[in-house]
């Protein structure tokens, strides 16, 4: 897992080095990136989107029910990375 970058710490590197910086999410246990932002199309403080064959969902931890869009919840991921 990981945080998302701070909103003045993106801006700083594109002004400073001109660096866009799109953002993405991965665990130790999935070995390898799940999700990632597209490169024509970032949204900042986003994980971005499943891979390929990647099916990902928020879930209430405690009754394993999907949680609306906008809710929050615990990530749960199937796919060939994990």
């Amino acid at each position: 897992g990981g945080a998302a970058m701070p909103q003045a710490v993106a801006q700083r590197l594109l002004e400073q080095f001109g660096l866009k910086y799109q953002e993405g999410y991965g665990l130790t246990e999935t070995a390898a990136p799940s999700h990632a932002n597209p490169f024509e199309n970032p949204k900042q403080q986003c994980l971005g989107i499943p891979y390929m064959s990647t099916d990902s969902r928020v879930v209430d931890p405690d009754t394993l029910q999907e949680m609306p869009i906008g809710e929050s919840g615990e990530i749960i991921t199937h796919g060939p990375e994990v």
